[in-house]
């Protein structure tokens, strides 16, 4: 059952999932830059320029705020339902994947638009995005308090 799994263990994988999500982008970022700087790709729709910039924008804005609001959704209902740890844990997980995910999308379309266009601006929304995901980061104190776990929950992370 997945239930019955430690919290402690929950909090580790939390974290590791999260370094993965931003190390992917990371890594996809460093990869794409390398090969435009050096001439091995060159930009596809440079004369899209403009217009893409404005739709990663939108979408950015749009899963920046959306996931923000998801997640105090699920913390509100956290708290208010008076849950046990279980299932707590199981919604703020929840609600951390999705607005990772809200991160994630966009910072990827933009250095797919880097690639598409050339413009480093998409790099640097990418990066961004990727520093704002750094800071969602899963911590034991940024959980006790957003779930606010008793201290016996609290030692159990």
């Amino acid at each position: 059952m997945a239930d019955a799994k430690p919290v402690k263990g929950r909090l580790k994988s939390l974290q590791i999932i999260h370094k993965a999500m931003m190390a992917g982008v990371i890594i996809l970022a460093v990869l794409l830059v390398l090969l435009i700087s050096s001439n091995h790709l060159t930009a596809l729709l440079p004369q899209y320029n403009q217009p893409l910039q404005l739709v990663v924008l939108v979408i950015a804005a749009a899963g920046f705020f959306i996931g923000n609001s998801i997640v105090k959704k699920a913390i509100a209902k956290v708290r208010k339902d008076g849950l046990d740890i279980n299932n707590k844990w199981m919604i703020y997980r929840q609600a951390c994947l999705i607005q990772w995910a809200l991160l994630e999308a966009p910072a990827i379309l933009a250095l797919v638009f880097f690639l598409l266009t050339g413009n480093y601006a998409f790099v640097a929304l990418a990066v961004t995005l990727i520093l704002v995901m750094g800071l969602t980061a899963p911590t034991k104190l940024k959980a006790a308090m957003l779930l606010q776990l008793s201290q016996a929950e609290i030692d159990e992370l």
